[in-house]
């Protein structure tokens, strides 16, 4: 497959990219379902990430019961901890990263 690349801005130059103000990422739609509906909504394509999270408050809004649950915790390079409140599986070809 092949995804577009987008543009998103940065605070400032970016020294390894030769003072450029942009960062380029595979930004693809991505749609999450649950009982009360589904939403769509952009994604970074990351197949090096070894998990996907997203918001507590979207589980919520498409009636994913959490209750039971496990709960873990997410290390983003350079960023706080995250805690989850579930595991959310989603079935996923194997794929290689390039």
């Amino acid at each position: 497959m092949i995804f577009p690349y987008l543009a998103l801005p940065t605070k400032g130059p970016v020294p390894s990219l030769g003072g450029a103000r942009v960062r380029y990422r595979p930004i693809i739609p991505v749609r999450v379902s649950g009982l009360l509906g589904s939403r769509i909504y952009d994604g970074c394509l990351d197949c090096a990430s070894d998990d996907t999270i997203f918001p507590l408050s979207l589980a919520r809004k498409l009636g994913i019961d959490l209750s039971g649950a496990p709960q873990g915790e997410a290390h983003p390079v350079g960023g706080m901890i995250i805690l989850e409140k579930g595991v959310w599986t989603f079935p996923a070809p194997r794929s290689r990263c390039f």
